[in-house]
C-alpha cells in the first residue's frame, strides 16, 4: 500500500519522548480498503499485550494520522504503531494488532496533563514508551491485572533468605583427625589387661612345672 512519512513528536502529558519521521500506510487508507460502517462513531484499537486505545472517526481519517512501520527509514522493533500528531502518547498504542470500528463516542486526550495526574505518573508513562521505542517487543504474559501497553518485563527475583543455622545441623569431623581420645584409652586398657593375664598364666605355669619336678 501507498506510504505515508509524517514528521511528528511523541509527547506523554507534556514531555518529549521521541521526535521523527514516521513512515507507514494512512489509517483512513486502511479504513476505505474494509469498507467504513454508516453508523460507526471510533476506531479502536488492540495490542499484542492487551491495551486498547479508542479515538473518535473524525480524527482517525485526518491524513496525517498513521499506522506506521518505521521511523526515520527504519523498521519499528513494536512492528506497528499508531502516530497521531498532536495526541498524548498513551493513544501512540504500539504492537497493534488488530483494528475495529465501534458505535461508542470518545474523546482524544491532547497534549496537556489531565486532571489527578501526578508528576510520579507522568515520569512512569514516558519512560513505559521510551522502552517500547527502544527494546524488541516480547510475548505477552499469559494472564494480566492491567493493561499499559508495555513490552513484557520479567518479574524480579527476590533472592533466597540466607539460611540460618540449626540445631539438627551436625558438625562434619575433620579429615585425618584420627580416633577419637575415648577409643584409644579403651584400647590402651584392653592391651594392658592381656599383657597382665599372659604374665600371669606365664608365672602360673612355671610354678607349676616346678612342683612336679619336685
Amino acid at each position: 500500500m501507498p506510504k505515508t512519512i509524517v514528521s511528528a513528536d511523541l509527547y506523554c502529558y507534556g514531555n518529549l519522548v521521541i521526535s521523527g519521521a514516521w513512515g507507514g500506510v494512512a489509517l483512513s487508507l486502511l479504513l476505505e480498503q474494509v469498507g467504513q460502517e454508516p453508523t460507526a462513531l471510533s476506531v479502536s484499537f488492540s495490542a499484542q499485550d492487551g491495551y486498547k486505545v479508542t479515538i473518535p472517526l473524525e480524527r482517525a481519517l485526518q491524513p496525517e494520522v498513521i499506522v506506521a512501520y518505521e521511523k526515520d527509514g527504519a523498521l519499528l522493533s513494536e512492528t506497528f504503531r499508531l502516530v497521531v500528531p498532536g495526541a498524548n502518547g498513551n493513544i501512540w498504542i504500539a504492537m497493534i494488532t488488530s483494528i475495529s470500528l465501534s458505535l461508542n463516542a470518545v474523546q482524544i486526550e491532547g497534549q496537556s496533563a489531565s486532571a489527578g495526574i501526578t508528576p510520579l505518573e507522568r515520569l512512569q508513562s514516558t519512560n513505559l514508551i521510551k522502552q517500547e521505542l527502544t527494546q524488541p517487543a516480547q510475548e505477552p504474559a499469559e494472564q494480566t491485572t492491567e493493561t499499559k501497553n508495555e513490552t513484557a518485563v520479567q518479574p524480579e527475583t527476590q533472592p533466597p533468605a540466607e539460611t540460618q543455622p540449626t540445631q539438627q545441623q551436625v558438625t562434619k569431623q575433620p579429615e585425618g583427625a584420627g580416633f577419637p581420645a575415648e577409643i584409644g584409652f579403651g584400647m590402651a586398657i584392653a592391651a594392658t589387661t592381656a599383657a597382665v593375664t599372659v604374665a600371669a598364666y606365664l608365672v602360673y605355669r612355671r610354678k607349676t612345672h616346678s612342683k612336679q619336678e619336685t
